[in-house]
């Protein structure tokens, strides 16, 4: 699994909390995987809220 996107944004953008994945994704659509890729997007909230969806690639 790779955090490259994630890390990209925080160098680029600094901290923007859970808007980072609006970034992550417009990265991913820039440059999508291949077909059939697997993803999962995990975002931490206020206290111990915690959201993770998984998803696949369809081109």
């Amino acid at each position: 699994m790779s955090t490259a996107l994630s890390e990209n944004s925080l160098t680029r953008r600094g901290n923007t909390a859970s808007v980072v994945v609006l970034d992550v994704l417009e990265q991913t659509f820039a440059r999508p995987p291949h077909h059939g890729a697997q993803g999962l997007v995990i975002a931490f909230g206020p206290g111990v809220t915690t959201v993770a969806v998984t998803g696949t690639w369809r081109s």
